[in-house]
């Protein structure tokens, strides 16, 4: 049958200990309640801190264990009663049974996570040192800064540039809506003619003329006005001389009309809004040439369908557009409520027209929110946006955001705080600016009244370090009242000189901190130790004493050869005193007597 001897004061006969053949040494040893700080001996080898200690014992094994702590603790112990004589070594410490929570990553600004999953750093940031971004599927991307910002001076104002990275790969970049006008593709309707052309500009218009044909009908019977391009040879006067050229001119379609006889018949296009880079340095007074005509109508270039992640029964559709004097911008928005595979509902398809001008004398940017509540009510909904005017240069449609809106009524959230903030945005702030809203709160909490020895369950503001521990203990963690020495606790709240000396002040904001550190961290900041006492969270406060005092037992005491010495004295300090027992035989009394032994020093006493 395996031995385990057992030596835990020096000079004393060992403890034997029986098990059988077979038993796991490490979970005896777990239960043994010996301390963390042992030497053991295994078959008259010493085992090292490297050394495997879950193996089973054999039959004829011999083990001796040397219960000699020199700091350490009982394995599985949370705190040594005595550790606030050590400051340093109790901030250490951590109520490891008690760590029942699970990790949230850390730390704001530790987590090596992408502005893209993250809901609480949504900007764009320098991550350096980070794996880049590897998007997949379609996401809501923040673009890392890659560098500096760049700026330079154009026309004496400045210009700021940004290089961001989206991530690995290629990727499809949208939210702007481009005009008609600007799509690449080969045009969804064309026709072209030299038959009898001619044509004039006339006040920001343009009127071009054909010989009926059929091929331009499409164009003639056009819902107007719709938004082409077309091609007419043009020849104006430079300092150079004469210049003859075709250009492309974008225009809104107004009117079309018919003259002539009908063996001669005449179709008669009308153009406003004209555009287009090729109307540069081209006069007013230019001759278009009876020589080529061509009309365009492009496919309209649409923003979505962007499918909604969740349902709800409201749309909320954001336009920023940048507009020259006079300009507008029109969009077409369509939704359609969608399954579960984001197919079409039959019936549900709405649209309207929406758009936003600029009546005012100079160049402006002009914001709205449109605000749909579908007639197919609560679900899922695909959105599309397509500009129904032309773009240029001093007429741009952007979509800021889409949002899904759901309205909730007599909803309530008993265990949390939640404040609503509206203000006015500037429309052109001087610097980059992060939302900093705050205010001054105080906690509520449950308290402690020591003369009747009752909790109070009602929650009142406070920032006594004990009412923090004891709304921790109980309401967060849910932990018995009768595990806590509450009149301890609030006998060192009002032994108090100044009730400021125990304010706690403080927030915790990381899902790893267990209760042990949560308590730890609170008594720290009033300078009160805790620790278990027989099964109970104790807790005494780091002051000047009248009398010096302490427990003696197994756990404080340390071997040196025959001689067991307790150290009283701080680093660096000399307010205490250190006691020395040479004489085993009255160890051997003095431990056994009684449980603890409190030796109170007078002066000239021994």
């Amino acid at each position: 049958m395996p031995l385990i001897e057992v030596q835990r004061v020096p000079g004393l006969p060992r403890q034997h200990v029986s098990v059988d053949a077979g038993v796991n040494f490490f979970s005896w040893l777990v239960d043994s309640g010996v301390h963390s700080d042992v030497h053991i001996l295994m078959n008259g080898k010493q085992l090292c801190d490297d050394d495997e200690l879950s193996f089973n014992l054999n039959e004829h094994d011999h083990v001796i264990i040397y219960d000699h702590p020199k700091g350490g603790d009982l394995i599985k112990t949370l705190l040594n009663p005595l550790e606030h004589l050590n400051p340093i070594k109790f901030t250490q410490k951590v109520f490891s049974s008690l760590r029942n929570q699970g990790a949230s990553g850390g730390y704001p600004g530790q987590a090596k996570t992408s502005p893209n999953t993250s809901l609480k750093q949504q900007t764009n940031i320098a991550r350096n040192g980070e794996a880049r971004p590897d998007n997949y599927g379609q996401v809501r991307a923040y673009p890392d800064l890659i560098q500096e910002s760049c700026f330079e001076y154009v026309n004496n104002i400045k210009k700021v540039t940004e290089w961001m990275n989206f991530g690995l790969g290629s990727y499809d970049v949208s939210s702007e809506l481009s005009g008609p006008n600007e799509s690449g593709d080969f045009p969804s309707q064309s026709a072209a003619t030299t038959n009898g052309v001619t044509g004039e500009f006339a006040g920001d218009q343009a009127r071009v003329s054909i010989f009926k044909d059929s091929a331009f009908d499409y164009f003639y019977d056009l819902t107007k006005p719709h938004s082409v391009s077309f091609i007419v040879n043009l020849t104006y006067n430079t300092v150079n001389g004469p210049v003859t050229r075709n250009v492309t001119i974008y225009a809104d379609l107004i009117n079309t009309t018919t003259t002539g006889d009908p063996s001669a018949y005449v179709y008669n296009f009308y153009f406003n809004n004209l555009g287009g880079s090729d109307l540069a340095g081209v006069p007013a007074d230019a001759t278009i040439n009876p020589v080529y005509f061509q009309i365009n109508d492009n496919q309209t270039l649409a923003v979505g369908p962007s499918f909604a992640p969740v349902p709800a029964e409201g749309i909320w559709v954001h336009l920023n557009a940048q507009l020259g004097s006079g300009d507008y911008a029109r969009t077409t928005i369509t939704w359609w409520k969608v399954d579960d595979d984001n197919v079409i509902i039959p019936g549900t398809t709405e649209a309207i027209n929406v758009g936003l001008d600029n009546n005012g004398e100079n160049s402006d940017n002009k914001y709205g929110t449109y605000k749909i509540y579908p007639a197919a009510g609560y679900g899922r909904y695909a959105v599309q946006l397509v500009r129904t005017n032309n773009s240029n240069s001093t007429s741009i449609l952007k979509v800021e955001s889409i949002q899904m809106v759901r309205q909730r009524f007599n909803v309530a959230y008993p265990n949390d705080t939640i404040v609503a903030v509206t203000i006015t945005a500037t429309e052109n702030a001087s610097s980059q600016r992060e939302r900093k809203y705050n205010a001054l709160i105080t906690r509520k909490t449950i308290s402690y009244d020591a003369v009747t020895r009752q909790i109070n369950y009602n929650l009142q503001p406070s920032r006594r370090f004990s009412d923090a521990i004891l709304h921790c203990w109980i309401v967060i963690s849910g932990l018995p009242a009768s595990q806590i020495d509450i009149a301890g606790l609030y006998a060192i709240q009002a032994s108090l000189p100044d009730q400021r000396l125990g304010y706690f002040d403080y927030t915790f904001d990381d899902e790893d901190v267990s209760i042990g550190e949560r308590i730890q961290n609170i008594c720290d900041a009033a300078r009160v130790i805790c620790y278990w006492d027989d099964g109970l969270l104790s807790f005494v406060r780091d002051e000047k004493r009248d009398f010096p005092s302490t427990v003696f037992n197994t756990r404080n005491m340390t071997a040196d050869q025959y001689a067991l010495s307790y150290d009283m004295t701080l680093p660096g300090g000399y307010d205490s005193v250190e006691i020395q027992y040479r004489n085993p035989s009255l160890i051997s009394r003095l431990m056994f007597a009684t449980k603890s032994l409190a030796i109170l020093l007078l002066p000239g006493g021994e």
